[in-house]
């Protein structure tokens, strides 16, 4: 059986040829479609072997991949983009896929990551800690969608943005499996333009919402709206279009779990305990469904310790961490849970492994510092209040405790520098202004 690749670029001129000499062994033919590049991708693409083609930008990326499989020849069709690739140890696996009866193979996306506290972030394996491409990186997070299908006219991409062919794979009566190949896709969070990625969430905002409004009764477009609200962090539209979403698909989990995170954001602890452990009285139990999700388990566990449920909160956020370990957020905020509870030395611990995840994150540093600063280890203190400080500069916080490590370790001009900084991000503080009369003229 024929395999064709196919893939959508436009202004991949650094990666595509890599991408297209690595994959042709695996394929018969990759055929690479061009959406209006202007650094050359398209011949890059077409030297390094590919099949190329030009496609008008219509904003429509369904529209976009469905011309790489009107292009194509082969019996079968693997869908990937210019920053993935597929380990050359999953080639026969895939080309075996390839001679069986006709289906759909669902295959898991790793996307290489800092956000820690992401949906579905997973700290990096000690494999993926040798590779030299990954340096700079503390994760990557998972997410499954179908890349594998036979190349027929039944079978193609729907959706303006996320486009996906489960849907058409669905009405064409083919089987779903799963599958142990993977995709990696490395995002260059280093040298993304900030403007550039701006434009491109702009974009994607406005075909969503434009795909909201042709289908206001459909879940699915809803959802696509919400996760691209919580990319921009437009909280307030995020809670409104996902609790839309869930009320018209409420057995789907994961529009679920992504509205109880929006809430969380929005800081709306009560609709989260309601959301995940509704009905459940004095000791909340959570939805059946989500009883083994970390994320959901950790999400009503952070919501019930803002709330003040403490003894709740704490068993929530221990069965994340048994079935997650390594899950950022439950262990902040079990960390919290156990300073509030006088036990620093345990806090501690939580913290440091909270930061090993996600050293950028100020909260995981802030109250590392804090807790160290409680059991009177102010070096160590400093240092991850020096963390947060390079991390964020904007937050009060980070400084008025350096200010009063200083002050304690006799280092006056130092404690004025922080405590002014932190007075300077919060003006009017009555604890930094009763800092700053502490020290001597």
């Amino acid at each position: 059986m024929k395999l064709s690749i196919c893939m959508i670029v436009k202004n991949e001129a650094r990666r595509i040829a890599n991408c297209v000499k690595r994959h042709l062994p695996l394929a018969d033919e990759i055929i690479v479609v061009d959406t209006g590049s202007t650094d050359g991708t398209a011949e890059l693409a077409q030297e390094a072997g590919a099949i190329v083609s030009h496609f008008t930008w219509c904003d429509d990326f369904a529209a976009a991949r469905n011309a790489a499989l009107d292009a194509a020849t082969g019996d079968w069709a693997f869908a990937l983009d210019a920053d993935e690739w597929i380990d050359e140890q999953d080639f026969l696996k895939l080309r075996i896929l390839c001679e069986g009866a006709p289906a759909v193979y669902s295959v898991m996306t790793h996307t290489f990551s800092n956000e820690a506290g992401t949906i579905d972030w997973h700290p990096l394996t000690e494999e993926y800690k040798k590779l030299p491409e990954l340096q700079g990186y503390t994760g990557y997070l998972t997410s499954p969608k179908i890349r594998l299908f036979p190349l027929r006219p039944d079978v193609r991409f729907e959706g303006e943005i996320h486009e996906l062919v489960e849907y058409s794979a669905a009405r064409a009566g083919l089987p779903l499996h799963g599958c142990d190949i993977i995709v990696r896709h490395l995002q260059d969070e280093h040298a993304v333009n900030p403007e550039s990625l701006y434009r491109k969430r702009e974009q994607y905002l406005h075909l969503s919402r434009v795909k909201v409004k042709n289908n206001p009764d459909s879940a699915k477009p809803l959802h696509e709206l919400g996760m691209v609200c919580m990319e921009m962090g437009l909280v307030e539209e995020g809670v409104t279009v996902l609790e839309k979403a869930h009320k018209l698909a409420p057995q789907n989990n994961t529009i679920l779990l992504l509205y109880a995170t929006m809430l969380l954001r929005a800081e709306k602890y009560a609709q989260v305990r309601d959301l995940l452990a509704p009905h459940s009285g004095q000791k909340p139990k959570i939805v059946k469904q989500l009883a083994h999700n970390e994320m959901a388990l950790s999400g009503l566990g952070e919501a019930l310790w803002n709330l003040g449920e403490l003894d709740a909160a704490e068993e929530f956020l221990l069965r994340a961490l048994k079935i997650r370990p390594q899950h950022f957020h439950a262990l902040l905020f079990l960390g919290r849970l156990r300073m509030s509870q006088g036990n620093a030395p345990v806090a501690l611990e939580l913290f440091k492994a909270a930061v090993a995840l996600s050293p950028e994150c100020e909260i995981a540093t802030t109250n590392a510092g804090i807790c160290a600063a409680a059991l009177g280890d102010l070096d160590t203190a400093k240092r991850f209040l020096e963390m947060s400080v390079h991390s964020d500069g904007t937050v009060w916080l980070p400084h008025f405790y350096l200010g009063q490590i200083a002050r304690a370790q006799g280092r006056v001009d130092d404690a004025r520098k922080h405590l002014n900084l932190a007075l300077t991000l919060d003006p009017n503080n009555p604890r930094v202004m009763e800092q700053i009369s502490l020290l001597p003229a």
